[in-house]
């Protein structure tokens, strides 16, 4: 059964890649390959979630895992090997209680002893209790930690844990989500120019690109407690490099300087301005649901915010201000808070998204944390799921043209 489930989703997740010229400025712009990449799961209940990793077919990757449950716990974390035009898979399984993890497709470089294949088991077991709904959820991260391919028969060489360093955007992730009768895949969250830091701190690590020429270092009061002296502990461990909450921003190698010594500073403008390269820089999503009693429909709101329950998070509002609209534009608010892992089905009843009596309609909303995630219909017989539209997008120039103007920081649209 598992075999068949395999081959369906590979297909439903397989999307056409070419590499385009996005440089190393960090930036999140799906379906575009990253250095790191950040995917939800979802077991029990009758789910479960196969994670596929990717690489090109010019690069070899060393690829830390972190598995994380729907508070931000950290469950566990290892690496993976991956030869050019490699990819390894990750299954969760649930029983509402625990999560089972198997791994399968890759033997590149004596593979990895952290996960047993699912085909002999056992899986590596971890607590991760389900919510009222009966269904356990949670996200990954994956950050490509080798800086070559130097290694014994071409293996991953060098390690960027602990270090300032950019990573190659030579990686993309799936997920795919499976229910008896239902399923459906979506790529990861990638982020390109992946930029990880060996420390981080808020009189040291920022910049500001306002001006012209940029000015580094910087100072930033980034978790807003009125001070520019805060260190915040990097998330980086003995297995390899981790995706730290600041390292979800928008940062600059400040390269016309000295880009083989200077650290890739987060920007941080006047005003301690900082630019989500996950999510929409202007806190604004979009996304559809259908809610019909009467045939059996439902849609679930999954939003994911990483690292949010992280110290250096708390400058964020985790409130989100809702409206749904129906298609004849009538509209309901609501406001409720965000976790790191959030899922509300959109109804009438106690602790979902009011529609009242909405059948479809566009769900729009505001959140400061940076998040991605999309919304999920369900009946008996089919499921649907509707990414989220950003209603803004920002990426960074790099100062490809060598001159450290005002112009670092580009809109979309």
């Amino acid at each position: 059964m598992i075999g068949i489930r395999l081959s369906l989703i590979l297909l439903a997740g397989f999307f056409l890649w070419c590499p385009l010229p996005v440089e190393a400025a960090t930036s999140a712009i799906d379906n575009l390959p990253g250095g790191a990449g950040i995917a939800y799961w979802q077991a029990g209940g009758g789910w479960e979630t196969l994670m596929n990793v990717q690489t090109d077919g010019y690069n070899c990757a060393l690829v830390h895992v972190g598995i994380y449950d729907g508070n931000g716990l950290n469950l566990t974390s290892f690496v993976m090997s991956l030869d050019e035009a490699d990819n390894f898979g990750i299954i969760v399984r649930g029983d509402s209680t625990n999560i089972q993890l198997y791994d399968y497709s890759d033997n590149a470089f004596g593979g990895s002893t952290a996960l047993n294949d699912v085909a002999t088991g056992p899986p590596v077991e971890f607590y991760s209790p389900a919510g009222t709904d009966g269904i356990q959820r949670g996200y990954m991260t994956f950050v490509k930690s080798n800086t070559g391919c130097s290694g014994p028969g071409g293996s991953p060489s060098g390690n960027i844990t602990g270090t300032f360093a950019v990573s190659s955007d030579t990686l993309w992730v799936r997920a795919a989500l499976i229910s008896p009768h239902n399923a459906f895949a979506v790529n990861a969250a990638m982020l390109q120019g992946f930029a990880n830091y060996g420390a981080l701190r808020e009189s040291r690590d920022f910049v500001n690109t306002v001006a012209a020429p940029n000015t580094p270092p910087g100072t930033c009061d980034f978790n807003g407690d009125g001070d520019v002296t805060d260190s915040f502990a990097i998330l980086d461990d003995t297995n390899g490099p981790e995706i730290d909450f600041a390292e979800l921003f928008l940062s600059d190698n400040v390269s016309s300087v000295d880009p083989l010594n200077f650290p890739p500073w987060i920007i941080c403008n006047p005003g301690d301005l900082v630019h989500k390269a996950l999510g929409s820089p202007n806190n604004a999503y979009c996304t559809r649901f259908n809610n019909n009693p009467t045939v059996g429909t439902q849609t679930t709101l999954v939003l994911v915010a990483p690292q949010s329950s992280h110290a250096s998070a708390a400058n964020f509002s985790k409130q989100v201000s809702l409206m749904a609209y129906n298609d004849d534009s009538f509209a309901i608010s609501t406001i409720f808070s965000a976790g790191v892992v959030t899922a509300k089905p959109f109804g009438s009843t106690a602790g979902e998204i009011p529609v009242g009596s909405f059948t479809a309609g566009e769900a729009c909303f505001t959140v400061e944390l940076p998040v991605f995630g999309f919304s999920f219909t369900e009946t008996a017989s089919f499921a649907d799921l509707y990414p989220f539209v950003r209603i803004q997008v920002a990426v960074t120039t790099l100062n490809k043209d060598g001159i450290d103007d005002a112009v670092d920081v580009i809109y979309l649209p």
